[in-house]
């Protein structure tokens, strides 16, 4: 998203990538999100800035505030307030550019593990509430599950990573038409639905891999989920790396839901 010409308010841009061309006048506040978020011309009061990769190079009547992974002040940049930067390093400020108040930097990698052990109960109690709630409704379903993870471990990869991409494209497809929009609600509740249930059978798969470990086989089902739920949690909190084992759990366990449901069905019509 480019805006090149004069706002006479305020201004709200949101995309992948935001760009404040230099013909660009806000008459009040501008506030930007996005992947990659560029910032110049001019704004006559405060600029707000949510990004991965912030720069700014513009002439700023007020307060910045930005929460990036990287900020930089371009030269000619102009800021007659204060930089307030919350991010994951300080800001590269241009020795041409000019902040007439003060400097703030605050480390936001500190702080995320400052609230690790709060995000870590989260995901803990919403993980042990599904997990005791699958057992006491349908006990067989998370062991038939993890069976096809440990036997189909590939396929179930290869079966969450299309799952994954193909029903957000469906239902985006199907949202566009009249018509579609009920058939999308019902695809993406299926989604959702996937998703939660996606960590709760990792974790029982986790929890039943370390009872074999430690050869102690009687073990029931609920204290395998307690202890898959303690380990998957723990992996889904942590700051940075947390997003990519997340991701991980979410392939693997909607994978391999999704070839239970079809193993079930398959046997069912066989049956019949």
């Amino acid at each position: 998203m480019t805006v090149d010409s004069p706002v006479g308010n305020n201004a709200m841009l949101a995309g992948r990538t935001v760009n404040l061309g230099r013909n660009a006048v806000i008459g009040h506040d501008a506030r930007l999100a996005g992947n990659t978020v560029t910032a110049e011309g001019r704004v006559e009061r405060n600029l707000d800035i949510g990004a991965d990769t912030a720069r700014i190079g513009a002439d700023i009547g007020g307060t910045v505030n930005a929460r990036a992974d990287r900020v930089s002040v371009l030269p000619g940049a102009v800021i007659r307030g204060d930089l307030v930067v919350r991010a994951n390093q300080p800001p590269e400020i241009s020795p041409q550019a000019q902040v007439m108040g003060q400097v703030r930097f605050e480390d936001v990698s500190r702080s995320q593990w400052l609230a690790w052990p709060r995000q870590w109960l989260f995901f803990f109690l919403g993980l042990l509430i599904l997990g005791l709630a699958a057992l006491a409704f349908a006990p067989a379903w998370p062991v038939r599950v993890a069976g096809t993870m440990r036997t189909r471990a590939w396929a179930s990869i290869l079966s969450g990573v299309f799952m994954l991409v193909v029903i957000p494209v469906a239902v985006a497809s199907l949202a566009v038409t009249l018509i579609g929009i009920p058939l999308a609600l019902v695809m993406l509740a299926f989604y959702i639905a996937t998703l939660l249930l996606a960590g709760v059978f990792v974790s029982y798969r986790t929890g039943d891999w370390l009872v074999e470990r430690a050869h102690r086989m009687q073990t029931s089902l609920w204290t395998r989920m307690i202890l898959g739920v303690l380990v998957i949690s723990f992996g889904m909190s942590l700051p940075t790396v947390g997003l990519v084992f997340t991701a991980i759990v979410m392939v693997v366990g909607a994978g391999a839901l999704v070839l239970e449901r079809r193993s079930q069905r398959m046997h069912a019509h066989t049956i019949a």
